[in-house]
């Protein structure tokens, strides 16, 4: 299975900050400088053993005008998370790109508005707690996909004699 996770927002919305703050949480450090690579995470801070290795595009394709598979190294990693601008220059071909390679999407949209949706636009009164409740969506999504995906393949295995 590849995992994508995509974050998508208007330009300044907190997309890269969400990123950032999904980093910093999730390995126990904080990230000074948001930069494209490779990121190990903790899905788990008590067991150690979950770990992703998440390779990051935090501006997205769109602001830096090139495509994601350009972005991207040539061995396409299993794990990505990318920011993304709804109607880009690039938005669609990021989307057909992760389909086409088969991805699995994850997709949360960073709304405008100001109310207490944790994907609404924060300001200094609630960015700490909507990016924390960001960061945990993100984080039980992915744990729910893989016990998915994990109780998918054992229905489908033969049963052991």
């Amino acid at each position: 299975m590849k995992l994508a996770i995509v974050i998508e927002g208007n330009q300044n919305s907190g997309k890269t900050t969400t990123i950032k703050h999904l980093i910093s949480q999730q390995r126990g450090w904080a990230v000074r400088n948001m930069k494209k690579g490779f990121q190990a995470i903790f899905l788990d801070k008590n067991f150690k053993a979950l770990k992703l290795h998440l390779y990051c595009l935090p501006a997205s394709p769109s602001e830096t005008g090139k495509t994601i598979g350009g972005l991207l190294p040539t061995r396409r990693p299993s794990a990505i998370i990318v920011a993304e601008q709804p109607g880009g220059k690039q938005y669609t071909n990021t989307f057909k790109f992760l389909e086409e390679t088969d991805y699995t999407i994850l997709k949360y949209s960073i709304s405008e508005d100001k109310n207490n949706n944790p994907w609404s636009k924060f300001d200094n009164t609630d960015k700490f707690e909507k990016l924390d409740k960001r960061v945990n969506q993100i984080i039980d999504d992915i744990k729910d996909l893989l016990r998915s995906k994990i109780f998918n393949q054992t229905q489908t295995e033969a049963p052991v004699k």
